[in-house]
């Protein structure tokens, strides 16, 4: 539905747009006004289609940012101040013959597709990075399970564990359990630290002597940073 108010949204202003130029360039030559209506058409459809689908050629994950919408703008605003001019400039300023104004606006042109192409092209560069890092946050999430769940098997095998800890342990491996992947960089960094805290919990079970103002610490720790990252990342 929202595809098809938007398609005619731009046929209705395309429409309003060409009688504009039909109106108001009645003293101008019939291919004259062709070409100014085909400029003035490209300079509309582009703001539109910057208007109602922001994150068009962007469907990677990676090119969903401020910057490349940005550039997109930049190109599409530049083109339209550089084209309007030289519309006015060679209408009422400096006439000259319709083939030299085809091949300026020819070269504006190019200035708007190289910032189009600039900010879709980079799609392809970035899928291998993304790739590996939703590898390397498998293989974490991975391992973070595999040690909790040998942390409370020998916690489970220790007299002199108290049952709040081994309760807390338990939890830990219930919340390692339902980590929603993140996708972003600072997910590894939060799923680093739950590594390193874990690790810990992991090496204080193995001591003969376990200190259990330290384990339960770094249980704390790990609690904290898997709240904060359910916080961020689980779904809604």
């Amino acid at each position: 539905m929202k595809r098809f108010l938007s398609f005619l949204c731009w046929i209705i202003g395309e429409g309003l747009l060409l009688v504009a130029i039909m109106h108001f360039g009645e003293n101008t030559t019939k291919d004259l006004l062709i070409l100014n209506g085909i400029v003035s058409s490209i300079i509309y459809s582009t703001i539109l289609l910057n208007v109602f689908f922001p994150r068009l050629g962007q469907h990677h994950l990676s090119l969903k940012r401020a910057d490349k919408l940005g550039t997109r703008w930049f190109f599409t605003l530049t083109y339209t101040a550089l084209s309007l001019a030289a519309i006015f400039y060679f209408e009422w300023v400096n006439p000259v013959d319709l083939l030299t104004q085809i091949i300026i606006q020819l070269i504006i042109l190019s200035v708007l597709l190289f910032g189009l192409w600039g900010t879709i092209k980079p799609a392809k560069k970035n899928e291998v990075p993304d790739l590996k890092i939703q590898k390397m946050e498998r293989n974490q999430l991975i391992m973070i399970n595999n040690v909790i769940g040998l942390a409370r098997i020998k916690a489970e095998k220790r007299p002199d564990i108290p049952a709040n800890v081994l309760n807390g342990i338990r939890e830990l491996q219930e919340n390692a359990r339902v980590l929603a992947p993140g996708n972003e960089s600072i997910a590894l960094r939060m799923e680093g630290q739950i590594m390193v805290e874990v690790n810990e919990l992991h090496r204080s079970l193995k001591d003969e002597r376990i200190d259990l103002r330290n384990v339960q610490y770094t249980i704390k720790n790990c609690s904290k940073i898997f709240s904060e990252h359910k916080r961020i990342y689980s779904p809604a």
